[in-house]
């Protein structure tokens, strides 16, 4: 090889190497980064689900063991996880970790939440990796795979080059034949070959078409149905925060709006895993502020509406948006009714001449993303404000024309193919 090429060569290998370094640094700060987000979610959901699970079943049943090992999900996300109650010690993961309580290591948060259920009190502690072990075993291994493989094709190729700079053979009388060093062959195929390696990419984006519904919405009042046309409806924009850190705001102790949509595709999918419905509520309060007294009072009345604050969240700078498992479009206006005239009344006990609205829709047996959710909910919300004697408004899906209108999609999208 000429200097040139192997310049050309080493420079690529050190290179290989180094991003091989670099990837697995980057991976790990990454993954410890964003672990105050991940476990904080987790361990909400856990509670949530084991509280219940308490409901329906005696802690010591075979069936709350089976509920409450699929709420805790993957085991290697934590430390540790005890489950008590006033007199004993019900649930202990992993047997040992009594005494790791006392030694947790900073690479873990730990997270406790007492909650009631039935008359009883529970404690839940939980341990969860900030930075999973399996995280790291896997990043390492592939950091590891690649330089492993640089490395073997280097010590080949400075084989194959001392091998055909030998004589072929040096006894024969005849000249000895060399065999000209590949200098073209041996730079352009190296470079060849690191070109063709794949790159890692480990979550590669997954496309869902969603179909227009615009032809099966309609709109629905408390009392009657109004028919609202959603290209002549303007959105509420909503108003991103600035610089959230953690799940929850610490002015309304509710979620930052940005992971509204998040929260919600994740339920959605869950719902219709389990063939149930979801009702998404925006309640909009013009001229609020986060900040104000009475602000306080209606967060704390929703809280004890919705029970979980982690399906609340702040939505623009003068409302709120939450999400209702299992609740059907006609369950929703009559909830809705309750949460509009208990806001009310603590705007009036305050003394304040501020009027609140609320927008609903619901999934209604569509598999459909979050963001459509949110639009519609924003356009009753709207349209609920333009009518002063209807503060609260209800898309309707019509699930016979929508079911129609996905065999017309199917069936346009086979004569495609």
């Amino acid at each position: 090889m000429k200097s040139k090429s192997i310049f050309i060569y080493s420079f690529i290998i050190a290179f290989v190497f180094a991003a091989a370094v670099i990837f697995f640094c980057y991976s790990l700060g990454h993954e410890y980064a964003n672990g105050s987000e991940r476990t904080g979610y987790e361990f909400d959901t856990l509670v949530r689900d084991t509280s219940v699970a308490l409901s329906s079943y005696d802690a010591s049943s075979p069936e709350f063991n089976t509920l409450f090992n699929k709420a805790c999900g993957n085991y290697e996300d934590y430390s540790f996880i005890t489950l008590k109650n006033e007199s004993a010690l019900l649930y202990v993961y992993p047997d040992a970790s009594v005494s790791a309580v006392q030694n947790v290591s900073r690479f873990c948060r730990v997270y406790s939440s007492s909650f009631t259920s039935n008359g009883i009190s529970y404690v839940l502690t939980a341990s969860l990796y900030l930075l999973r072990p399996a995280s790291i075993f896997y990043y390492a291994r592939f950091s590891f795979l690649i330089i492993l493989a640089a490395t073997v094709f280097s010590v080949i190729l400075i084989l194959y080059l001392h091998l055909s700079e030998r004589p072929s053979d040096a006894g024969t009388g005849q000249e000895p034949e060399y065999y000209a060093p590949p200098v073209t062959g041996s730079g352009s195929g190296s470079e060849s070959r690191e070109e063709e390696q794949p790159a890692p990419d480990e979550n590669e984006p997954f496309e869902e078409k969603i179909v227009s519904e615009d032809a099966s919405i309609s709109i629905e009042k408390p009392q009657t149905d109004t028919d609202v046309s959603s290209s002549a409806v303007p959105l509420q924009k909503v108003v991103p925060q600035v610089n959230p850190e953690g799940l929850f705001s610490p002015v309304t102790g509710f979620g930052w709006g940005q992971y509204l949509e998040t929260r919600l595709d994740s339920e959605l999918v869950r719902a219709a895993s389990s063939e149930q419905d979801l009702s998404l509520f925006i309640i909009r309060i013009p001229a609020l502020t986060f900040t104000d007294a009475v602000t306080l009072k209606i967060c704390t009345y929703l809280l004890e509406q919705f029970q979980f604050k982690d399906m609340l969240f702040e939505y623009g700078t003068d409302g709120f948006a939450a999400i209702k498992e299992n609740t059907a479009v006609d369950e929703a206006v009559s909830f809705a009714d309750t949460l509009y005239t208990g806001i009310s009344g603590i705007l009036k006990e305050s003394g304040t001449d501020l009027k609140c609205a609320v927008g609903i829709s619901s999934r209604s047996v569509r598999m459909l993303q979050g963001s459509r959710l949110i639009q519609e909910a924003a356009e009753a919300l709207e349209h609920a404000f333009r009518e002063p004697d209807s503060p609260i408004i209800a898309f309707r899906a019509n699930a016979d024309k929508y079911r129609k209108f996905i065999e017309t999609e199917a069936k346009n999208q086979g004569k495609t193919d």
